[in-house]
């Protein structure tokens, strides 16, 4: 391990596939010729965490104290950078604790930070997420701030298609998610999105880039790119 190299830590399992898919684009984005150029990575894979989305848009049980207990569990296992492959946590973003020298890294802010630095001319965006990040425009408060229009689904197509298929992969399902969500992209697409963000870490476990004709803003890619970089 490098000297200067950081300690990453993950918290996971919201849900476990993206949390895999995570560490495996962070491994293959490592520059590394052997197994002692690769990250030292700790991995909290915790599918208990209470739903994020039922919680809000239902009000069920709140996530924050089982992600807290992560982060302090992380934290304690020598944390110098944490990530959560999981976009709608982030709406409780600013009430997570971690130590002053601990770098908790924001996937929100990495995606629309890599949007504007390699996609630039774009200025409308769409957004494939669950109902919370919708609702709470997460995605479009940020763009909004770099001249960048956010749309989104219909409120029906939101919820037969985009909605379903998020928890259709949940469930391991890929075939029938991906066709339903190529119609949504698509659609969005028509109605002038240049660009559609899987905003939800379940979208780019189905859906590809080579099923759109606009890039597919994948955002586990820009947390693992983020990661490599605060890390190396």
């Amino acid at each position: 391990m490098n000297s200067k190299e950081k300690t990453v830590r993950i918290l996971g399992g919201m849900g476990p596939e993206a949390t895999v898919n995570l560490f495996d684009r962070i491994v293959k984005l490592t520059p590394a010729k052997k197994d002692q150029d690769h990250l030292k990575i700790i991995i909290i894979n915790d599918p208990k965490i209470p739903d994020r989305t039922s919680a809000i848009m239902e009000g069920k049980e709140s996530p924050i104290a089982s992600i807290q207990s992560g982060l302090h569990t992380l934290c304690d296992l020598g944390a110098e950078i944490i990530i959560i492959p999981c976009v709608s946590s982030h709406y409780f973003f600013d009430e997570f604790q971690v130590p002053s020298n601990v770098v908790l890294l924001n996937i929100l802010h990495e995606t629309v930070k890599h949007t504007i630095n390699h996609l630039r001319g774009v200025k409308k965006v769409a957004v494939l997420a669950t109902d919370l990040t919708l609702s709470k425009n997460l995605f479009g408060n940020l763009f909004a701030s770099h001249g960048i229009i956010t749309i989104y689904p219909s409120s029906i197509e939101q919820k037969e298609i985009v909605m379903k298929s998020i928890y259709q992969i949940k469930g391991g399902e890929h075939k029938r998610p991906r066709k339903q969500l190529k119609i949504a992209a698509n659609k969005l697409i028509i109605e002038g999105a240049q660009a559609i963000v899987a905003g939800c870490t379940e979208v780019p476990l189905s859906l590809r880039p080579s099923d759109i004709a606009v890039p597919l803003i994948n955002t586990i890619d820009c947390l693992a790119v983020a990661v490599v970089r605060e890390a190396l």
